[in-house]
């Protein structure tokens, strides 16, 4: 088997592509492949493919990559950062995915679009069983792509499209089998992509389905000029027999760029032929390519920002919802944490709870479930991209679906034997949780090792604890001091407020009610407690929370280690003057802003191995 370059005459197609170097954004970069945006399906957003990291050494966690990555390892022309669109989603509707894709792809006035598998889902979309092998199977299938093709009728640069690849039920379980087109329907809608593509001089084929058909059969093939052998054919396609390897994606590349100097588009300097050279240079371009979404797209997030707070603001919520989408969709077309993640979480986190979304519930509920729907093929392998793994969890927890991201990190679990991290770390989450451990106690236990369980919450605990010191110093003499002049000040400005909110001048023990909630008016014999001791109270307020937790799930042992380590961490004595001033009576000691009382109390330092809180065991008793 040999593939030639289709013989297509040289058609005018940069006209208005002209960006050369007069840009000052964007540099001298090439005129047709020097702005490219990528569009398309699973296979193009990278699902289940990794190379090993660069810097690694064979140690590290591999790093995802998707068909932007394989853009930057082939072409070497200058060109800007490949914006990629593809969705995994894209099956649920190729027709409203496409047109989200195109949105968004013409806002950036690419000078090309690389979209080999976005036709792939118009020819699988599911049909009803009482439709299959019939006309109206073919219709309905035939109807699906010529929604995709009349919207793509809009783009006048080079487009790279993908014929639709026969898929073998018996090879994949990705593909139900009432979405596989009978043969003689295949044809019929590649015949038409054909014709379609023969009367769009913009629009480069690339024979995707050869492409697999031959990977799936192990067939010797030559591609440009170099003979894959079986085995080397076989790397091309993932175990899943659906999506491409990492060097099946950079193949894929190679014959858009053979295409594409066939058309006199590029030059032969333009691009990477030889396989084995771009291989050994992926990993890098991945590594790059896979935490930066740039300047462009930095700006691109900020304007996503303030359009859906003013819709919000205005309550124009299906306003909100299509930028709200469109804001997870960037996020999902990464492959992995973005560099500037910490700069964008507290965007993204702003519009995730369900507390703050008002009458727009319903619309951020719909963009949630939208993100799920592009996530969940990445996070069915067995081992998923982390990054999109984090997104799609962060969504179902949005939605009150917590169980279900535990369920799958059981799996994993179960599959890989021991988490690789941050999967790790997320179970760590888990079982560090009050409420997971109050509403699921089943799923967390099955999260923790083996050994070492407490030590493994409270690791967890402490290194997302930022504001804790690296070790308590103070001595216990040093931890309270007497509440200073401008501390009074604001105690009493406070105490007084919330007195008279709380005065009901027809109600005669309004005020008796009032001292037994705030206590007493601040005098200037409190004590506080010392700036760096606070976040020490805090989190000693919290762990025990989390310790009275495990008891009452009745990991009696585990709450007793974890509470032993959480101490260790902040000191014996620390620890008893923290326990003495939580349990002293509100009336002799106003409670302090550092923290909370506690409704059990602690058990003093010599009694945590036999410690029971009292409510716990007059349950068991």
């Amino acid at each position: 088997m040999r593939w030639s370059a289709r013989s297509r005459s040289n058609t005018a197609v940069l006209v208005g592509l002209v960006l050369g170097c007069s840009s000052v954004l964007l540099g001298c970069h090439h005129p047709v492949v020097g702005k490219p945006v990528i569009m398309g399906a699973s296979a193009s957003s990278g699902v289940g493919v990794e190379v090993p990291d660069p810097k690694g050494h064979g140690n590290a966690d591999p790093i995802p990559l998707d068909m932007e990555a394989a853009y930057d390892v082939v072409v070497l022309a200058p060109h800007a950062q490949p914006l990629n669109l593809a969705s995994g989603g894209h099956f649920r509707d190729p027709t409203a995915s496409t047109r989200s894709q195109l949105h968004r792809a013409t806002e950036q006035n690419p000078t090309c679009i690389i979209a080999i598998d976005l036709l792939f889902w118009s020819a699988y979309q599911r049909v009803a069983d009482k439709d299959r092998d019939t006309e109206r199977e073919a219709q309905q299938r035939l109807a699906s792509l010529e929604e995709v093709l009349d919207q793509l009728e809009v783009i006048d640069v080079p487009m790279v499209l993908g014929f639709v690849p026969k898929i073998e039920e018996e090879r994949t379980s990705l593909v139900a089998a009432n979405r596989i087109p009978p043969e003689k329907v295949l044809e019929k809608i590649n015949g038409r992509i054909a014709t379609w593509a023969e009367s769009h001089p913009n629009v480069i084929m690339v024979d995707f389905g050869q492409f697999v058909q031959a990977a799936y059969t192990g067939t010797p093939t030559e591609i440009m000029g170099r003979m894959y052998s079986r085995e080397e054919m076989d790397e091309l396609i993932q175990e899943d027999g659906l999506h491409p390897t990492a060097q099946g994606l950079v193949v894929l590349m190679q014959l858009s760029c053979r295409e594409l100097e066939s058309r006199g588009l590029i030059e032969p300097e333009d691009w990477q032929s030889q396989i084995e050279i771009a291989m050994v240079e992926l990993p890098a371009k991945a590594h790059a390519a896979s935490h930066d979404i740039g300047l462009f797209g930095m700006m691109a997030l900020k304007r996503s920002m303030e359009k859906i707070n003013t819709a919000f603001e205005k309550e124009q919520c299906d306003t909100a919802l299509a930028e709200f989408d469109r804001l997870l969709e960037q996020f999902a077309t990464l492959s992995d944490f973005p560099d500037q993640w910490n700069d964008i979480k507290l965007a993204y986190m702003s519009h995730s709870f369900g507390w703050d979304w008002g009458p727009c519930k319903a619309a951020f509920i719909e963009a949630h479930r939208r993100q799920i729907d592009r996530l969940t093929p990445a996070i069915s392998v067995e081992r998923p991209n982390a990054w999109k793994f984090e997104l799609w969890k962060e969504s179902q927890e949005n939605l009150n679906q917590k169980t279900l991201a535990i369920e799958r990190l059981i799996e994993m679990q179960r599959d890989l034997g021991v988490l690789p991290e941050p999967f790790n770390d997320m179970a760590a989450s888990y079982a560090g949780n009050v409420m997971a451990w109050k509403d699921h106690p089943e799923l967390v236990r099955q999260l923790l090792p083996e050994d070492g369980q407490a030590l493994f919450i409270a690791n967890w605990k402490v290194k997302n604890w930022s504001k804790l010191q690296e070790k308590m110093t103070l001595n216990e003499g040093e931890l309270l001091h007497p509440i200073s002049a401008s501390q009074l000040k604001k105690l009493k400005k406070r105490w007084n407020r919330s007195r008279d909110e709380f005065y009901r001048g027809d109600d005669a023990d309004w005020e008796s009610r009032f001292l037994t909630v705030y206590g007493p008016e601040p005098s200037s014999d409190q004590m506080v407690w010392a700036d760096s001791a606070r976040p020490w109270c805090s989190f000693l307020n919290s762990q025990y929370g989390l310790a009275l937790e495990l008891h009452a799930a009745g990991e009696h042992e585990l709450a007793r280690n974890y509470l032993a380590h959480c101490i260790d961490l902040a000191g014996p004595s620390f620890y008893e003057t923290w326990r003495s001033e939580t349990i002293k009576d509100p009336d002799d000691h106003p409670y302090p802003e550092s923290y909370t009382s506690v409704k059990i109390a602690p058990p003093m330092y010599n009694e945590i191995e036999i410690w029971l809180p009292l409510e716990v065991h007059a349950e068991a008793h």
